[in-house]
């Protein structure tokens, strides 16, 4: 798509910074997620999946990192944490809710690695 992109088998993030808006060339050049009547069914549930698990997840539990914890960036296709980012994730006591049971679901404590 030459028309639309310069080089589009380069990667450029550059491409949509505010001086070239190469994504604004054209209504569907950019469209991660189609366009018009074949728009992808998928494209809100994924939004609203993401939120719904990470609302949970920030509601039921503590989130602690090591004191002094940088990370490291692995820009290979986009940008993770190279080490997994290790997160340590404590239960929270809800009111109405019974005590965290290591042996069914979320012990104590527990490292987790949020990435690959």
């Amino acid at each position: 798509m030459p028309e639309c992109w310069t080089d589009p088998d380069t990667f450029d993030p550059d491409r949509f910074a505010p001086h070239r808006r190469e994504n604004h060339s054209h209504r569907f050049a950019w469209v991660p997620f189609g366009g018009g009547v074949h728009k992808c069914i998928g494209m809100h549930f994924g939004t609203l999946e993401v939120k719904t698990i990470l609302h949970e997840m920030l509601r039921t539990t503590r989130w602690t990192i090591s004191h002094g914890y940088q990370a490291r960036w692995d820009n290979t296709s986009l940008p993770v944490p190279a080490d997994g980012l290790p997160v340590r994730l404590h239960p929270v006591d809800l009111p109405g809710k019974h005590q965290a049971d290591p042996a069914k679901g979320l012990a104590a404590g527990v490292s987790y690695r949020l990435c690959k």
